[in-house]
């Protein structure tokens, strides 16, 4: 069992980290990817997100985000960290402080005097470093702080290319952000790793777990049926809104999909990683194969999001409309079915 070392020496109000900060398409991942890097145990982003039952659908029409219908990808903020650490029987330590503010940054700073990098869920809107442009009032972000000068924290921002420095009552307000999804100080980090995992078994489940929440759902706003759920929905919202509402929800899925650190296709092409890199991993040929398929399934998803593109630029042909989109996402809902159900049935066969 690989354990913690023991403390680095720091001066006091001066704690640094040798700690290697890397870039990712999606903040959680590659989050749970630096800090298992830095204990020893190196796993790419693409298989930190397959190995944590990642990919997930839901159209939530009834759930607000930012005043429109909730459309996610991915499975809930902090599962992919939490299942892949159960998986791979790694021990960690979570932390939630509510309204403790001042204990939540004694414990923070108490981690890093004994050189132990954290993790935290904060709210993007009140990262400093970060352009205007990328402050949402979104509370389900994630870094690391891996040291300390005075009132100032060295962040590993996987959206960022290079470390920066963070303010002390500036992190302290992104820690404590109120609204959706508010962070309560949200704080985890490692404790300790096993000194031999079982990837075969944790690869398998995680895989029968993703086909479950895509396939074994029965609710309409869920997995595969919520994919042919909203097909219905998008052809009906010009008709129910009006157009210019409509290109508002519309411009909505596809941030969703493309943009908010989905590495494109709504993690579509991190699932196919996930496949290409386990089947490098177990030496499965079948996975490599899922894997090519999974990527094809992923440039539909981009056929979708182009459509909406033009759609909301006004730049769209007449075969680009709503109908057309419902149409790609029933053939998106029709590939993944046929998809998950060959995956599960080739992971759950005595060959493999």
């Amino acid at each position: 069992m690989y354990q913690l070392g023991s403390p680095e020496a720091g001066t006091r109000g001066k704690t640094i980290i040798e700690f290697r900060h890397k870039k990712g398409a999606h903040c959680e991942s590659i989050v749970t990817s630096s800090l298992l890097t830095h204990h020893g145990l190196e796993l790419s982003e693409p298989l930190i997100f397959g190995i944590g039952s990642g990919l997930f659908f839901a159209y939530l029409p009834y759930s607000k985000l930012y005043g429109l219908p909730e459309i996610s990808f991915r499975n809930s903020p902090g599962k992919i960290f939490l299942n892949s650490v159960e998986r791979l029987k790694i021990k960690i330590k979570l932390h939630r402080f509510y309204l403790y503010k001042r204990t939540a940054m004694n414990d923070l700073d108490g981690l890093l005097d004994r050189g132990i990098p954290a993790a935290l869920q904060v709210g993007v809107y009140w990262l400093p470093f970060l352009p205007w442009a990328m402050r949402l009032h979104f509370n389900a972000h994630h870094l690391i702080v891996y040291g300390r000068e005075g009132d100032e924290y060295l962040i590993s921002d996987p959206m960022l290319k290079e470390p920066v420095r963070c303010a002390r009552e500036s992190l302290i307000s992104a820690r404590f952000a109120r609204g959706s999804m508010a962070p309560n100080g949200r704080m985890f980090h490692i404790v300790s790793i096993p000194d031999s995992i079982d990837f075969a078994k944790v690869i398998k489940d995680s895989i029968l777990k993703t086909c479950l929440m895509m396939l074994g759902i029965p609710l309409r706003y869920i997995g595969v049926r919520g994919i042919r759920y909203l097909a219905r929905a998008v052809a009906r919202w010009p008709i129910r809104y009006g157009e210019d509402q409509a290109r508002i929800y519309l411009a909505q899925l596809v941030t969703m999909q493309e943009d908010t650190g989905s590495g494109g296709a709504g993690f579509r092409f991190m699932y196919a990683d996930f496949l290409e890199q386990a089947a490098k991993k177990l030496e499965r040929d079948e996975l490599a194969e899922f894997s090519r398929q999974m990527n094809e399934i992923a440039n539909r998803w981009r056929d979708l999001a182009l459509v909406g593109a033009r759609i909301c630029k006004q730049r769209s042909g007449p075969d680009e409309t709503y109908d057309t989109m419902a149409v790609i996402l029933r053939d998106c809902a029709d590939k993944e079915e046929a998809f998950f159900l060959r995956l599960k049935k080739t992971i759950l066969s005595r060959s493999f």
